[in-house]
């Protein structure tokens, strides 16, 4: 039974390891640095190797990151994933979205995660339905002068009360012509009202 569980075990690593050579086509010494912050991840989070190689795949993919810093996001998206409940690929590809909508630097992803979570919790939103809703509407909450933090919050607020958030947007681009008259950008306008 021992040898059975161990044979079971090797295969779930090395399909974790897999799972990131598949996801950054890496070779030689990149895929090699790659499994040994793989390994690192999958001992130090609790969580399937397969999410941890799906992790540490996409989060080089899509953020470009390396080394200690991957390590860490890598960590820090298997915890966030677990604690938002959501598959931790899909958690990546949401918040890379949302923060390319918005032009938020890799360094600041950590911040990024703690106010999805923070905000869903105090809203009851799902963080993807705050992911799909920054993406889809990001371009119209630039446009109107407000940054993620202030989308984040605006979002899950109307969602919380019930409030439709695509005829709140409609009627919010209508008061940022207004402010945008007087010389004020939307956070001043709202700010003042």
């Amino acid at each position: 039974a021992l040898g059975v569980a161990s044979v079971k075990s090797f295969k779930e690593v090395d399909a974790g390891a897999d799972t990131v050579i598949k996801k950054t086509g890496a070779t030689g010494e990149a895929a090699e640095e790659l499994k040994g912050i793989y390994e690192e991840v999958a001992s130090t989070v609790s969580g399937s190797f397969e999410d941890a190689g799906k992790a540490v795949g996409e989060i080089n993919t899509r953020f470009g990151v390396t080394g200690t810093e991957l390590t860490t996001l890598s960590q820090d998206f298997m915890k966030f994933a677990k604690i938002t409940d959501q598959d931790v690929e899909s958690a990546v590809i949401g918040v890379d979205k949302a923060m390319k909508t918005f032009g938020v630097s890799a360094k600041d992803t950590d911040g990024v995660l703690g106010l999805l979570a923070k905000t869903s919790q105090d809203t009851g939103i799902s963080v993807e339905t705050l992911e799909g809703l920054l993406h889809n509407s990001g371009d119209q909450l630039k446009e109107m002068g407000l940054g993620l933090e202030e989308s984040v919050q605006l979002m899950g607020n109307f969602e919380k009360n019930g409030l439709d958030s695509n005829k709140m947007l409609a009627r919010l681009a209508k008061a940022a012509a207004y402010y945008s008259k007087e010389g004020k950008i939307m956070s001043e306008g709202l700010g003042d009202l």
